[in-house]
């Protein structure tokens, strides 16, 4: 490491990776001034060497003409083309070219913009990112911290486990830059794909870009979930070239791997100062492999919020995850996983029936669904049906469950509105009884991370305390024991809800588990009114303002809808929109039943998710380990309903204060466990 050492590992601006989607932030963070006067950093395990730079890459991208002056790097490009063959035939696609920029002189820019702000080269690589501190802590292997205010990520992309509607191939390709006595090559055609190669039950091209009459890349790809080998890849080249071009001089090797996958990314390490970039923001197309040019765009839309003090990733692209073209993508790899031999049948037809420039726009995403049509019906028929069936069919089953407490809000809801209120109860009593109390039932488990069934004494005394600690308070004096109650519940409800967005707990958090309480409180003052006497508290007189509605309710209105837009602006939070609807409709039902809505159906159902997935148990082995105390607790609650009567509201609120007191060690538990997961 070297640069300067003052404020030695605190720095502004902290880049993790510097390959070409850093490389192209920093430069456009450069040019627009945001840089200056700024203490800089980026960690990678191998850094530039002041002018030594490889060419081991290649990257490619068509663009029209304005689009290239706008991108901003024509003078990076090193070649270019205005048609494409694909088994032979060849096509022109003006209004586009095909841009070719060797990886040796966009790093080299690189390495110059570098060098005039006098960076410092972190060789290491990332092991951890504290978001709770600010500003951020990078951990690095070698044991070594650094602080930085601001983060872009560019490591490879790690994507969660596949769901049965999801893909992930590899595109892996090896190659000769090859150079040749005569001049042989077309230098206005590049060869996208030629399949006449043994597929070798994958999807296998030739891919070659013509320098000049003498030198071309000519490249063996491979679309499939085997990684292509150099042995493997080597005497398909070799009896290609021969075949096509004689003898060669081979000038130098190129050789990769691109995901082509459908998967989701991780929600984990996003934070409105650490920004993902490049594979890992989702910036690669799922069904080409191509990056390059949204890579550049993203980086010019990054420059341009900051340039305007905005959030670095407002208004900014979203990555292949959602929308029509995303189906469309999810279809394809799917087929060629499925049919991995009917890849050189569906681009070769691909190409022979739509013309060329369509196709670039539809890989694109910026045709029209009426321009799609064509193209949808020129593949092969049965293979992508099958594939539909799949995607619908796993997207709706995942898409209810990912919604469950959306779905149960509008059946309790239904429920209300035709008059079955016992039956809106019982649904919400069953979901009670399957998640609502084993959620909470499984903190010995939590003690112990999972190592033993059986909990310790020393487990049991400090949970019984801690139970006794609260009920003191409660008995001490009840409205400090209310304002507790209301205060560790909010930040366990925000906690959860952030954990469910892959956020991490903090004042934000908090803040927002306050207005989740306050939201099915003060949205119910009059049912409110017959508690709070039997808590020592005052009843709430708030006067009714406008329409109807009093101040706090206008208030939360307008907080709401102003989270909702913020939720749209940021997609990290878009998970805040579902709770959103459920206490929407919790606003028109009873106090009590709005609470089970959101206990019920959305903040149980997050938390047994978290535990089953932190713990890495399945939902059999969660309930076995729950049962005894889900068993002690429903013994409890029958038998308090069985001595009270349940129209007199100060055995309910004698009741509230033993939930008060055995949710304390509850969420003292998953607090510990949030922060290992």
């Amino acid at each position: 490491m070297h640069g300067s050492d003052t404020h030695k590992n605190q720095f502004d601006f902290l880049f993790l990776g510097i390959g070409a989607a850093n490389s192209l932030v920093l430069i456009k963070l450069f040019e627009a001034g945001l840089l200056n006067g700024k203490r800089l950093a980026y960690i990678d395990p191998k850094p530039y060497s002041e002018g030594t730079y490889s060419n081991d890459k290649t990257f490619c991208f068509w663009a029209t003409e304005s689009e290239l002056e706008l991108m901003g790097i024509g003078h990076l490009v090193s070649a270019s083309w205005g048609n494409l063959e694909v088994s032979g035939s060849k096509t022109p696609i003006s209004p586009y070219r095909y841009y070719h920029i060797r990886s040796e002189d966009l790093f080299r820019f690189t390495g110059e913009v570098l060098e005039r702000l006098n960076i410092t080269r972190i060789s290491d690589s990332v092991k951890s990112i504290d978001l709770d501190s600010y500003p951020h802590m990078v951990e690095c292997e070698a044991g070594e911290a650094f602080g930085a205010k601001e983060i872009f990520d560019s490591r490879p992309p790690e994507f969660e486990k596949l769901k049965e509607h999801q893909t992930h191939l590899n595109q892996s390709f090896y190659g000769w830059v090859v150079e040749t006595e005569a001049n042989i090559f077309d230098q206005e055609v590049f060869t996208m794909m030629d399949f006449n190669v043994a597929q070798l039950n994958t999807t296998q091209f030739m891919y070659v870009l013509p320098f000049n009459g003498k030198t071309a890349l000519i490249e063996l790809t491979r679309f499939g979930i085997e990684i292509l080998k150099k042995d493997e890849a080597n005497p398909i080249l070799q009896e290609y070239i021969e075949q096509r071009f004689g003898a060669v001089k081979v000038i130098h090797q190129e050789q990769g791997v691109i995901p082509m996958s459908t998967a989701t990314l991780p929600q984990n390490y996003l934070g409105r100062h650490l920004l993902r970039t490049g594979g890992r923001a989702g910036r690669i197309k799922p069904s080409t492999g191509y990056a390059f040019k949204e890579m550049v765009f993203d980086a010019a839309r990054i420059a341009q919020n900051g340039s305007k003090n905005c959030f670095w990733g407002f208004h900014r692209k979203m990555g292949h995850q959602k929308g029509r073209f995303a189906f469309y993508d999810r279809l394809l790899l799917k087929v060629l996983e499925k049919y991995p031999n009917k890849g050189a049948e569906i681009f070769t037809r691909l190409f022979a029936r739509i013309e060329a420039p369509r196709i670039l726009r539809f890989l694109e995403e910026k045709t029209r669904f009426t321009q799609e049509i064509s193209i949808l019906m020129s593949l092969p028929k049965r293979p992508f049906i099958e594939a539909a069936m799949v995607d619908i069919k796993s997207r709706m089953l995942e898409g209810s469950k990912r919604n469950i407490s959306v779905i149960i809000s509008v059946l309790i809801g239904l429920l209300y509105v035709f008059g079955q209120e016992l039956a809106a109860q019982v649904l919400l009593l069953v979901g009670l009884v399957l998640v609502g109390i084993p959620h909470g039932a499984l903190d010995h488990v939590l003690e112990s991370r999972g190592r033993k069934a059986d909990f310790s004494f020393a487990f049991f005394a400090k949970y019984v305390g801690l139970m006794g600690l609260m009920f003191g308070i409660w008995q001490l004096y009840a409205p400090m024991g209310l304002v507790l109650f209301l205060l560790y519940s909010a930040w366990h409800f925000g906690e959860s809800d952030f954990k469910e967005m892959g956020l991490n707990g903090s004042v934000f958090s908090f803040s927002w588990g306050v207005w989740i309480l306050s939201t099915i409180l003060f949205t119910h003052v009059e049912e409110l009114n017959i508690f709070l006497p039997h808590f020592n508290v005052p009843t709430l007189q708030i006067p009714e303002a406008l329409w109807g509605l009093n101040q706090i309710e206008w208030g939360l209105i307008m907080s709401g809808f102003i989270i909702w837009i913020f939720s749209h602006a940021n997609p990290v939070y878009a998970g805040l929109r579902k709770v959103l609807f459920v206490l929407s409709i919790g606003c028109f039902l009873p106090l009590l039943v709005a609470f089970g809505l959101y206990f019920v159906g959305h903040h149980s159902v997050n938390g047994w998710g978290h535990l089953r997935k932190g713990l890495r148990y399945s939902n059999s082995d969660l309930w076995k380990k729950a049962w005894p105390f889900s068993l002690g607790a429903f013994a409890i609650i029958g038998g308090f309903l069985m001595v009270s009567d349940p129209g007199v509201t100060a055995y309910w609120a004698q009741f509230f204060v033993f939930l008060s007191c055995v949710s304390f060690p509850h969420v003292w538990e998953m607090k510990r466990f949030y922060q290992t997961v």
